[in-house]
């Protein structure tokens, strides 16, 4: 189920005639991203194409801003299962009147910027899979926000309010959706195009995994992080 708060329950539809391949092999190749967000708006979306293709042609198209960092998917190259994202931890040393102590600093490792998602995007629009009015309300016009797409046919059970925080993996390096949670209060529901959950928030795994004692400084955490398989 797809609406917005408060709002009609009718999404706006787009179209477009396509006559080129929309394939993975094309345009869902490389590690992928992963990345929370806010549900900015969302439409359904339809790519007409003459020829059999990998990729849905029937899609909802989200429009989201994007809350901290996007990190890169990683693989064990021998294994082809997924890895955790590399967090490092830096000490800090809190100085001054009354208070003198340390606080640890947890950053990801191996991120991309939000410009090179809007990049993906602005190439499906240099060959016609969506209309230039739409790339350009994004980032850096709307700051930090973005457009990812996903199979119309996951979307039926899973109820998305404009507001909401979903936590998201692309196929590939692209703006097409592998995994998607709704991770609000009480909601923990996911869609998948490759038959698994997320699991927990990598920000608390993070939380847990700090030191209580004394941290050491810029250690990489190698971890295993159940939020990201």
């Amino acid at each position: 189920m797809i609406h917005a708060q408060n709002k009609s329950n009718v999404l706006k539809n787009s179209f477009v005639d396509y006559h080129g391949a929309w394939t993975k092999s094309g345009w869902a190749g490389g590690s992928g991203y992963q990345f929370e967000a806010k549900v900015v708006s969302k439409r359904r979306h339809t790519i007409k194409t003459g020829n059999d293709a990998d990729l849905p042609t029937r899609l909802v198209a989200i429009q989201c801003e994007v809350v901290g960092e996007i990190m890169r998917r990683e693989w064990d190259a021998a294994t082809g299962k997924e890895l955790a994202p590399q967090i490092t931890q830096n000490q800090k040393h809190m100085k001054g009147f009354l208070h003198n102590f340390n606080a640890t600093d947890s950053q990801a490792l191996n991120t991309v910027s939000v410009d090179v998602l809007v990049g993906h995007l602005q190439k499906l629009q240099g060959v016609g899979l969506v209309s230039s009015d739409v790339v350009t309300k994004l980032h850096p016009k709307s700051r930090n926000q973005l457009e990812i797409w996903g199979d119309q046919s996951n979307f039926m059970d899973l109820e998305i309010n404009e507001g909401d925080i979903i936590r998201v993996k692309t196929l590939g390096d692209s703006i097409i959706i592998d995994t998607m949670t709704v991770v609000n209060e009480g909601s923990t529901k996911t869609l998948s195009a490759g038959g698994s959950g997320l699991g927990d928030s990598w920000t608390s795994k993070i939380a847990m995994a700090q030191p209580k004692d004394e941290p050491t400084s810029s250690v990489p955490s190698t971890a295993h992080d159940s939020e990201w398989d």
